[in-house]
This record gives structure tokens, sequence and C-alpha cells, in this order.
């Protein structure tokens, strides 16, 4: 009976509890929106948020939006910017009648995993103190977002979902009966198109407003112009991550999530003090003459981010064979201590891991590693993976020369460990495109630039700098040439030999015939009448890769 009674006690203490949490809820709720910190938007992240500390940097950003409709900042790395947009979202979406919201960015993740979740996290916060459900109802996801119950709300969707750029025109911010007063937040602006921007400033309706913040990687598009030819029409800023960390440092301070010091180096070590990825990622700086390289800085920054979007928490994406055949790029070099390194590139489809590099390795240095390579990270139910090595020179000459060796030694099998091509990068006779490359090394290239437009490839300072390296320099016939490797190599180019990027070239290179879906009976590629052979050690490629196929 006495635990009977007492259950009874507990479940009317709980009842009582969540109508009290219900009317502060109610309560609460109709204190917003408020015009009280519609001029200070810094006050309002202090007392309202109770965020104790505001960065100088997000103030900026608060009160620029405060007094100016059109606002673009360029922003290095971790430098708070991700908590100032939701402070900033927070603050209208509680200051202002109507007000609605938009988060958006290049890829769901920015805005789910990211934007979202701070937002998430924020607003919990405030719930703990004035209980839950006291400034809305928050979903479980950017798209359901935080709405109140007189309809304001954050949303948020990418800038390619048209639900990003929908909504109604805005009237009078401080008319409770006007029409919606919108805000967009576009983050990763620099990947925002024309017409995207364009639809957003018609739904504005002059009342509104629009801030884009990002990483300056693309010169072009919305957020190029704003801080060129429609620089006037524009608050702009630019939040430099080395700035800000030799501040935090002056003041003595340590702030979870921003660039300290010691980040700082890190990323000069692996960027290069003076490359343009450590000017756009850390100084946020845009950085042009861009014209005749193979591949643009925003196409190696894009296929990186994409790298962060698709790992999340985890230290390194990984793949299957559900991603694509496996297809292994080697350049090697030669055993020296001092040389070249050797590089190993592994990619599925538009997903490439982590570059394996290895200095001093002898030929049979790099057959091991490739068998080693391939038990790791092929499914022995999948198609056998294309090995592609770049034989040029002696040493890849050997290199080669040791692998075929172990293939043609296996004799007949149902199933060779792998299928294995030759390439010469000073060849013209194997070009898929003779008309518009001059050599081998030249297609390769233009292959990979091809590829990157959307692709994956690892956080690595060192290949972000190979493949922004070369430019296109032509030749007398009009043909496509890359710059020279040994120009690459002095020291007022690249400094050393791409080996990253012409590993990574040879991955994503595909010669016709061998790519054939799961389960198909393999065919050998459609060839032209076989030249005579004048190499040393084996036959062409073509062949190799025929007769691995037939055994």
């Amino acid at each position: 009976m006495t635990r009977a009674r007492g259950a009874r006690a507990a479940t009317l203490e709980a009842d009582v509890a969540r109508m009290a949490s219900a009317l502060l809820a109610r309560v609460d709720g109709k204190k917003w929106p408020s015009p009280m910190w519609q001029r200070d938007p810094v006050g309002f992240v202090h007392t309202v948020l109770g965020i104790e500390h505001v960065l100088e940097q997000q103030a900026v950003i608060l009160e620029a939006v405060r007094d100016y409709d059109q606002i673009a900042i360029a922003s290095g790395q971790k430098v708070g910017k991700t908590a100032a947009v939701i402070f900033i979202a927070l603050w209208w979406y509680l200051s202002f009648p109507n007000a609605r919201v938009i988060l958006t960015a290049r890829t769901d993740y920015q805005v789910n995993r990211v934007m979202f979740r701070e937002l998430t996290r924020i607003v919990r916060q405030y719930e703990t103190v004035h209980g839950k459900g006291t400034i809305g109802m928050l979903g479980q996801t950017a798209r359901t977002g935080l709405t109140s119950y007189d309809l304001r709300e954050i949303r948020g969707s990418t800038v390619r979902d048209p639900e990003a750029v929908s909504g109604v025109s805005g009237g009078d911010l401080f008319n409770p009966d006007a029409a919606s007063a919108i805000l967009y937040i576009v983050d990763e602006a620099s990947a925002l198109e024309q017409l995207i921007f364009e639809a957003m400033v018609g739904n504005l309706a002059g009342r509104g407003k629009i801030i884009m913040i990002s990483q300056p990687t693309r010169n072009e598009g919305p957020f190029f112009d704003a801080f060129h030819g429609k620089r006037d029409h524009f608050f702009t800023w630019t939040i430099d991550a080395e700035k800000v960390a030799r501040k935090l440092a002056k003041q003595g301070l340590r702030v979870p999530g921003i660039a300290d010091l010691e980040t700082i180096e890190r990323w000069k070590l692996e960027y290069g003090e003076d490359s343009p990825f450590y000017q756009i990622r850390a100084r946020g700086r845009f950085v042009r003459h861009e014209e005749g390289k193979i591949i643009a800085i925003a196409l190696i920054v894009a296929a990186q981010d994409r790298w962060t979007d698709l790992a999340g928490e985890l230290a390194a994406p990984t793949f299957s064979r559900k991603d694509g055949r496996l297809h292994i790029g080697i350049d090697p070099a030669g055993p020296g201590v001092g040389g070249d390194e050797s590089g190993f590139a592994l990619r599925r489809g538009k997903l490439a891991l982590p570059l394996i590099m290895r200095r001093g390795l002898t030929p049979e240095g790099h057959l091991s590693l490739l068998l080693e390579l391939i038990r790791d990270h092929c499914d022995a139910r999948e198609s056998p993976p294309i090995v592609k090595i770049d034989s040029e020179g002696q040493e890849g000459a050997r290199v080669f020369a040791l692998i075929f060796g172990y293939l043609d030694a296996l004799g007949p099998v149902d199933r060779p460990p792998f299928i294995l091509v030759r390439i010469r990068s000073s060849d013209q006779k194997y070009l898929r495109e003779p008309l518009v490359y001059d050599r081998m090394r030249d297609e390769l290239w233009g292959s990979l630039a091809l590829w990157m437009r959307d692709a994956i490839i690892p956080l690595d300072g060192k290949l972000g700098q190979e493949l922004h390296a070369p430019s296109w320099i032509g030749t007398v016939q009009g043909k496509q040439k890359a710059t020279p490797k040994d120009e690459l190599r002095k020291k007022e180019s690249l400094g050393r030999s791409p080996d990253r990027a012409d590993a990574l070239a040879l991955a994503v290179w595909e010669m016709p015939g061998l790519e054939v879906e799961q389960g198909e009976a393999p065919k050998a590629p459609a060839l032209p009448p076989k030249a005579p052979d004048d190499r040393p050690h084996g036959p062409d490629p073509y062949a190799i890769a025929d007769r691995s196929y037939r055994r």
C-alpha cells in the first residue's frame, strides 16, 4: 500500500512538473518576438542566450547584419563563424515579427551536421534555464527546424534545393501584420550560383536581409562579385584566422573550436605560407591569376570539403566495392634515400583514399606493398583491381618488369590478383584523344581535371599543391600540354616532383574496354593494329591487360 501511494505521489509530482513546464513555455513564449534587442544583437547574445564570450569578429558580423541589408564575409577556417551565424539566426527569430530565417549551404552535411547541430546546441542550452519549448518547437532536422506558435521559423536546406529560395516577400519588419521578414544566411557562399542568389534577393523585396559567408575559393559568382564589381552594394569584411589567433594569444585565451597559433603553424607547414591554399583557408583571401591552371583551386577545395562531409566524426572515409571497381595508380621512384617518393593512389568511382607515399622502395618493395594494399582493400568476390604503373625511366621500367614477371609466373588462373596496365608518360601511341593532347602525361592530367569536378579527395596539403601547380602551355600543333616535371621541380614553381598528383592521375585514367559491370564477362579492348614493340620489359599495355583477363 505504501509503495502504491509513493508511486501515485511520484506520478502526481511529474504531472504537476509537466504542467508547470508547459505553462512556463506558454508564458515565456509570448515574450517573443521582442523589440528590446532589435538594435543590440551583441547584448541579445550575452543576456538572452547566456553566451559569456562573444569574439570580436562575431560581434562585427552581428552588428553588420543589424546595420546592412547585404553582407559578405570572407573567412578563414576555425574563426567561430558557425556560432556567429546561429547567434544571428536566433536574434532575428526572437526579435522581429513574422521572422523567417533560411539557413543554406552547399551540402546537406554543412546544413544539418554543422549549422543545425549548432542551433540545437544553443537552443538546448537556453531551454536548460528557461524550460523546454519556451522559444518554439525544435525539429529533428534542419528542414523541420525551429518554429514558433505565431509561425516564426528557422529552417535549413541546401542551396540546390528550391525550398531554400522559396518564401513570401519581406514586409515592414516592425509591423506584426506585415509579410515575412526574411533573413537568408548562406554558408559556403563561394558555391552560390547567380540564379539562386537572384531568386533570394527577389524574395526579400527590399525589406529582408542576406548574409553570405565563406572561404573565398571561387573567382566568380555572387560572393566574388560582392567583393569586386558589386562592392558598393555590400558590407564586406575579411576574417583572417592568423590575426584572430594572434589576438587571442595576446589575451591569453584558448577558445574551443578557434584556431590557435599552434594550429596556424601546422597549416603553414602543411600548405606553405605563400601557397594559395594557406591564403584561402587561413587568411580568407581571394587568389587571382588562375588563368591556364589545369585544376582550379575551387575544384580542389570543393573535393576536399566533400571528404570532410563524408567523413563526419570519423578519421577518414572508407570505401567498398559498391563504390566502384578498385583502381590503383603507382608512380615509382628509385631506392635512393634522397630521391622522389613512390606514390600509391587508390580510388573507387569518385572517391580517393589517402595516398601512400614511400621513399627508397626497391622493385620488390613496390610489389610487396601493392599486394598488401589489394589484400586490405579488395573483396575476393569482385573483379580484380586495375593497377596502372608509370614505367617511364629506368626505375619505372624495373618496377614494372618485376610486377609483370610476378603476374606472368602465376601461369593460367581463373582470377588474376590484378589487371596490369603499363603507361609511359612520354608515349604518343596510346592516347585516347590524340587530337587534343600531346603526350600520355597530358592526357592523364586532362582526365584528372574532368574527374575532379565532383571528386572526393583526402585533406592532404601536398596533394592540393601538386594538383594546382601545372598549367596548360599548349604546343605548336595546338594540342594541350601540361607544365613539364622539370619546370615543376624548380624552386620558383612547386619545388618538387608532383608524385602524389601523378599517382592519382594514374588511378583516375581509364583505359577503354577495362571497365565492365560486376558479374559480366570481361571483353578484350578494341585495339588499333599493334605497333612493333621496342620496349625492354614486356609487350604493350593493352595486350598485357587482355592477357591477364583471359587467364
